[in-house]
């Protein structure tokens, strides 16, 4: 989550770059999904491999992905 206390950055590149890695992750899921690949990812010092189920629903606005 992004925590709104702190400063925002004048850079409009920074700005928008927690839309951006969200949209990112989204497609990176729905590839994991539809492949049968593991989401692969550091979390309290371990390295997890998480499956995205088959049949869990996708978003509203993914896109299609090739």
């Amino acid at each position: 989550m992004i925590d709104e206390s702190r400063p925002k950055s004048p850079d409009p590149d920074i700005q928008g770059s927690y839309s951006a890695i969200q949209r990112a992750a989204k497609l990176v899921r729905e590839r994991a999904r539809i492949n049968g690949t593991p989401l692969v990812y550091w979390r309290d010092g371990k390295v997890v491999l998480e499956y995205v189920p088959k049949d869990e629903p996708t978003s509203d606005n993914a896109q299609q992905v090739t």
